[in-house]
């Protein structure tokens, strides 16, 4: 909005939009907040990346008040307990300014002091799988005291996802280790924000919550669909992670995909969950 230079005889100042406030694009030449693939990743450098020191978080997370020291609103109220904020920021997981854009079509979150965690949710199969969040929502929920995970999300084969790029994330090198925990932890360290948000749910054989829940897609083959091996390399990336990002870093686990391999989504901590490690947080966010 710009002051028009006359005024009124009231002495009001007159507003009108400015012709840049109606234009519905991007500014020219914005730098672009960060998506990848699981390959684009893997050969992903920060001192290569033109935009990347646009996408750098500048605010340390703030230090909250300890739970057990705030009064309770019943007696029911368990300060052990946490909420996590799975919230979509940017109307796209692709063409995001790192630092806000000139039109009004993202989500100004407004309930930081009611989480403690949020989820940066994005990612979809025609642009982009992992997503960091953009540095104004890290600066945004550190100011509030508030970690801020990205997203990895593998959509299922109805959503366009393949089995292709799990691979991808799952690969080894000759000496056993995953690089894709390299770039996680280096994402994170180098963009300032405080992990990663997995949500696996790519299985060719398995076309829907339901056809999961009846049962009807629990074997799952080595030639197409999503096997124990799976399962087994995705448990070892998350600890191998964890042992290179230590404690500064946490790793939240979607239960879609079981400890043996099989798409059926848990909506609970069962027995069929992955093996949880230190700072590893599993189960369904609803």
């Amino acid at each position: 909005m710009s002051a028009c230079s006359s005024q009124q005889s009231s002495g009001k100042v007159s507003y009108k939009q400015t012709a840049e406030a109606s234009l519905d694009k991007g500014m020219d030449n914005q730098p672009e907040a960060p998506y990848w693939f699981p390959n684009q990743l893997l050969k992903w450098q920060f001192s290569k990346d033109k935009q990347a020191k646009y996408n750098v978080a500048t605010v340390p997370l703030a230090k909250r008040i300890d739970k057990w020291q705030l009064p309770t609103v019943n007696k029911t109220q368990d300060p052990k307990m946490k909420v996590v904020a799975l919230s979509i920021m940017n109307a796209s997981t692709s063409g995001n300014a790192p630092r806000g854009i000139n039109t009004f079509d993202a989500n100004v979150f407004s309930n930081w002091q009611y989480i403690d965690q949020l989820v940066y949710w994005g990612g979809s199969a025609g642009e982009g799988l992992i997503v960091p969040p953009t540095a104004d929502v890290i600066d945004a929920a550190h100011k509030n005291g508030v970690p801020v995970l990205g997203t990895v999300f593998f959509p299922q084969v109805v959503s366009g996802g393949k089995l292709k790029w799990l691979n991808d994330f799952l690969k080894q090198d000759k000496d056993g280790h995953f690089p894709m925990a390299d770039k996680l932890v280096a994402v994170a360290k180098a963009y300032g924000f405080d992990g990663w948000f997995i949500n696996q749910e790519t299985d060719p054989e398995v076309k829907s919550f339901d056809a999961a829940a009846s049962g009807k897609n629990n074997q799952s083959t080595t030639k197409s669909g999503l096997t124990k091996k799976h399962a087994q390399l995705m448990q070892q990336l998350i600890k191998e992670y964890k042992q290179k990002a230590g404690s500064k870093l946490d790793l939240m686990w979607y239960d879609s995909m079981t400890k043996d391999g099989k798409m059926d989504w848990q909506n609970a901590l069962t027995k069929n969950v992955f093996r949880i490690f230190s700072g590893v947080f599993a189960g369904r966010l609803s």
